[in-house]
């Protein structure tokens, strides 16, 4: 077997792992939270029988562990459930969603990858000059900034100055 191969199998593995490890931590961490996730749901006011309803609809009322497993299955389907708060389905609400996120995420890496062939091909080229130490500079400099200030010079930059692309409404 090929390292190449080694390699994406050992990085996939770990990749399944560490999300499953997260899956795990976000389970349990809800669980430790206080109070009971369905009165912020149903008032207070209503009788027990009501709530036990809501309880036995969400599985709530079995055991931790048939809850986790319940848990881990819906989310290797990507059934994320129902939102309280919006009242629809979760994953209708990050379908509904998919298309502006992978605008906002496609366009700017195939962007960055055009951009850093090119520079990194011209910086090749140019190699020992001023204009490389310069750019090594400028490139560590952006490297090590938080990425939130370099979206809000962004956003700065190319919505408010040079009016290039709308602030929001995507």
């Amino acid at each position: 077997m090929s390292g190449m191969i080694k390699y994406l199998i050992n990085r996939t593995f770990f990749m399944i792992v560490t999300l499953f490890m997260i899956a795990t931590l976000m389970f349990f961490l809800f669980r430790l939270l206080p109070g009971d996730p369905t009165m912020t749901v149903i008032s207070p006011a209503l009788n027990s029988e009501a709530q036990e309803a809501m309880k036995r609809q969400y599985g709530l009322d079995k055991p931790l562990h048939e809850q986790y497993i319940a848990y881990l299955r819906n989310n290797l389907r990507l059934d994320f459930g129902y939102s309280f708060q919006h009242s629809r389905k979760v994953s209708e609400m990050i379908s509904g969603r998919m298309v502006n996120t992978l605008f906002l995420v496609l366009l700017p890496m195939t962007a960055a990858y055009f951009l850093g062939i090119l520079g990194g091909a011209f910086m090749a080229w140019k190699r020992g000059g001023k204009l490389e130490v310069g750019t090594v500079i400028l490139a560590t400099a952006l490297q090590s900034a938080p990425v939130f200030w370099l979206g809000m010079l962004a956003i700065f930059f190319f919505s408010v100055r040079l009016d290039l692309f709308p602030i929001g409404h995507i």
